[in-house]
């Protein structure tokens, strides 16, 4: 049940950038490579690269890579692809900076989002910044992945008792929080939230319902956060 793994594999490996950072990348230490998985993920990434087999199984990755128990990843249990997915790309560029290395994925995937708090009716706006790798939109009842980015920006409206306090004005006014595009990356992941958790149940479940299919259809560049309707 390694499927998961493989689709972040060869996605990875088809950006060239990253594939050459990695590839480009000062070699582990011998006595650390098994237990290393950035020079588990550089061996496979050349085999693929340079190999002359048609198939590559990474029996040495799956054990360096462990779950949160430290022990190796069960190969026979489905994990979340999303969550394999941010643990790799922190271990890789981790890895890389703290052997005075450049990162592979940051430069690569890395954007950058603008958290808004926008004053109503008056002329104030409080911004803060933070890098983003992938954006998480909802697809329950948005129908197409523009309708889900436009509902990832709306904002929600802060009023009466959870009126934002604005220190520029010294007193409580109504107000939209939101979070923004400021820069795009040179990829764009878009992570699909298929799954949601019952709190009765105490289980997560896939969203099957009617218009809950996310059509990805041609999509222009998102507008920058200066463009972006308030």
């Amino acid at each position: 049940a390694t499927c998961y793994m493989n689709a972040v594999f060869q996605q990875l490996f088809m950006q060239p950038q990253i594939r050459a950072g990695v590839l480009g990348a000062a070699a582990v230490e011998p006595a650390e490579v098994s237990e290393s998985v950035f020079a588990q993920l550089q061996n496979m990434f050349a085999m693929m690269a340079l190999g002359k087999c048609m198939f590559f199984i990474p029996r040495d990755f799956w054990f360096a890579f462990k779950d949160y128990d430290g022990s190796p990843i069960d190969v026979k249990e489905h994990q979340d692809a999303y969550e394999f997915f941010t643990r790799l790309q922190d271990f890789i560029d981790q890895h890389l900076l703290s052997s005075g290395q450049a990162p592979a994925i940051k430069p690569v995937m890395g954007g950058r989002f603008v958290q808004q708090v926008i004053c109503r009716g008056h002329d104030f706006t409080s911004e803060r910044q933070e890098d983003f790798y992938q954006i998480s939109v909802d697809v329950k009842g948005m129908g197409s992945l523009e309708r889900s980015l436009d509902d990832y920006v709306k904002g929600e409206l802060m009023e009466g008792d959870n009126a934002y306090f604005c220190e520029e004005l010294g007193r409580r006014v109504p107000a939209v929080k939101r979070s923004a595009i400021k820069a795009l990356p040179h990829m764009l992941c878009i992570h699909l939230k298929r799954f949601e958790f019952d709190y009765h149940n105490q289980t997560r479940y896939k969203v099957r319902c009617a218009g809950c299919c996310v059509r990805l259809h041609a999509l222009g560049v998102a507008r920058p956060a200066e463009e972006q309707d308030k």
